[in-house]
């Protein structure tokens, strides 16, 4: 029996996006308070402080985390359903977590003639343990580009500063010249 899994695997791809951005959110665990804030320091010793400790000490609840509005937009319940059903599919189901403290996550799966909609948001604390090399800021970017990497997601927003536009009569470098 041969059971074609693509449609749900797409379907999967913006919620795994979302969960992703909602981690990066919720693991950004250490600040300065902007550009030449209070964090700003700098003095003339070779020898770095500590990184600061993360400011997050628990996390959202995860059922409640989405916005009611996008979630009936994500997963649209079918007329069938009725009230209470409805109320029971977007109240969503939590996972079970083993340290609550550091992962939490919640579940909706929306089942229509047409598909199977599933989305699953997951927050994680992510802590540095060795702060002198690292920030809980920093660890956490660690988790989220490895995570991004492993599921073959593509960065969000730019990576690196734009290339200057060439001025005009220079040359781009595409034509049929010599290879540089």
């Amino acid at each position: 029996m041969d059971v074609e899994r693509t449609p749900v695997r797409r379907r999967f791809l913006p919620g795994i996006a979302m969960l992703t951005a909602l981690v990066a959110g919720a693991t950004a665990c250490t600040g300065s308070g902007g550009i030449g804030g209070a964090g700003d320091q700098k003095n003339g010793g070779s020898t770095a402080a500590p990184a600061q400790p993360g400011k997050y000490r628990s996390l959202p609840q995860p059922c409640k985390a989405v916005d009611g509005k996008r979630l009936r937009a994500m997963l649209p319940a079918t007329d069938s359903l009725t009230t209470e059903q409805r109320e029971q599919l977007y109240a969503g189901t939590a996972e079970p977590s083993y340290d609550a403290d550091r992962h939490v996550g919640c579940r909706w799966n929306a089942q229509t003639p047409e598909a199977t909609l599933l989305l699953s948001v997951t927050f994680e604390r992510v802590v540095s343990y060795d702060r002198a090399a690292a920030s809980d800021d920093d660890k956490a970017r660690q988790v989220y580009v490895r995570r991004l990497t492993d599921a073959h997601l593509p960065f969000p927003g730019p990576t690196t500063s734009p290339s200057p536009s060439p001025s005009p009569g220079t040359s781009t470098g595409t034509g049929t010249g010599a290879p540089a």
